[in-house]
C-alpha cells in the first residue's frame, strides 16, 4: 500500500512539472507575457492591488463589484503586490496560471484512485492533459479563474466520492 502510494506521489510531480515546463515554455518562448491583458478579472485584481478594493473590473472608477467570486482576483493582487504592478506582474501571473494548470492534471492519477478506476485511467488521463494544452489561453494566461475552479473540482469530487459518503 505505501509502496503504491509512493508510485503515485512521484507520478504526479513528474506529471506536475512536465505540464509547468511545457507550459512555462510556450509562454516564455512566444513571449505571451508582453501582452498585458487587462480583463475584468486583472483588472479588479490590480485594483485590488493598489486599493485594497475589489473594484474598477471595467477600466476607470466604475467602484466596487460583485459580478467575480473574490478568491481568484485576491491571489492575482498578491502576485501584483509583489511585483509592483501589472505589467511587472505578467509574468509571474503567467507563471501562477501554468502551475494551477499543471496542478489540475497532475492530480488525475489521484482522482482515478480515489474513484477506484485502474491507475492507468488516471496516469493517462493526467499525460493527455499535460502534453496538450487545448485551451492555452486559458492554462498560461491566468486572466480568468477557469483552471482554479476545474483544480476545485477535481480537489472536490475525489473528496466527496462514493467510499467517503457512504
Amino acid at each position: 500500500m505505501v509502496r503504491s502510494v509512493r508510485r503515485a506521489l512521484l507520478t504526479s510531480l513528474l506529471l506536475f512539472f512536465l505540464g509547468f515546463f511545457l507550459r512555462a515554455g510556450i509562454v516564455i518562448v512566444a513571449k505571451l507575457y508582453l501582452k498585458i491583458d487587462s480583463a475584468e478579472m486583472t483588472s479588479a485584481a490590480e485594483t485590488l492591488a493598489r486599493t485594497g478594493t475589489l473594484g474598477n473590473p471595467y477600466g476607470g472608477e466604475t467602484g466596487p463589484t460583485a459580478h467575480m467570486g473574490p478568491l481568484y482576483p485576491f491571489l492575482l493582487s498578491l502576485i501584483y503586490r509583489a511585483a509592483g504592478s501589472m505589467a511587472n506582474g505578467e509574468l509571474p501571473k503567467e507563471l501562477f496560471s501554468c502551475a494551477i494548470s499543471a496542478t489540475l492534471y497532475a492530480l488525475l492519477p489521484w482522482l482515478a484512485f480515489t474513484l477506484e478506476l485502474p491507475a492507468s485511467a488516471g496516469v493517462l488521463a493526467g499525460l493527455i492533459g499535460e502534453c496538450t494544452p487545448l485551451a492555452l489561453w486559458i492554462e498560461t494566461k491566468g486572466t480568468w479563474d477557469a483552471a482554479l475552479t476545474g483544480l476545485f473540482l477535481v480537489v472536490l469530487l475525489g473528496w466527496t466520492d462514493r467510499k467517503s459518503v457512504v
